[in-house]
């Protein structure tokens, strides 16, 4: 069983801001795998989180509009928009939508196994990008493969 603190992953998705500096090529195609991967399994956890019937209407409102800026801008950069921005508006949104789920009691454990995924892959994004990541608070608690795999996990639901 996992135990997550969702307000720990919030500022640990925080501290992966992207005040980066230029380090490499941008790998737009794979930024673009990973933005999709992201939205897809955030889908699903937020599915998981609706299921559960801890969750307000309120903050299933709230957590579907962070969930739906996800999307869009994933669907923005797969089809060639400014990249970066976009980034930017997707770690901004996954830690709203951490944050908001914080605030539910007792939610199952695998919806906090999908949350730490997508802040796992955040660095990744920057690195996409060609840029440095931030230096992270604390080392993240699973790789970048595990995180894609267990998003790949949420989206099936």
């Amino acid at each position: 069983m996992h135990s997550v603190s969702f307000a720990a992953l919030a500022a640990i998705g925080t501290a992966f801001g992207l005040a980066a500096c230029q380090t490499g090529q941008p790998n737009l195609s794979q930024l673009a795998v990973d933005t999709q991967a992201l939205a897809n399994g955030l889908s699903g956890v937020v599915s998981e989180i609706e299921k559960s019937g801890k969750i307000s209407q309120t903050e299933a409102k709230q957590i579907e509009t962070y969930l739906a800026e996800v999307e869009q801008a994933a669907a923005a950069i797969k089809s060639g928009g400014q990249s970066r921005p976009l980034v930017q508006q997707i770690v901004v949104a996954v830690n709203d939508l951490a944050a908001t789920a914080a605030t539910v009691p007792d939610l199952p454990p695998d919806v906090a196994l999908g949350l730490q995924a997508a802040n796992t892959l955040l660095p990744v994004l920057e690195a996409d990008l060609g840029l440095s990541a931030a230096k992270a608070v604390e080392k993240p608690a699973m790789s970048p493969a595990m995180a894609r795999t267990i998003l790949a996990f949420e989206s099936a639901r």
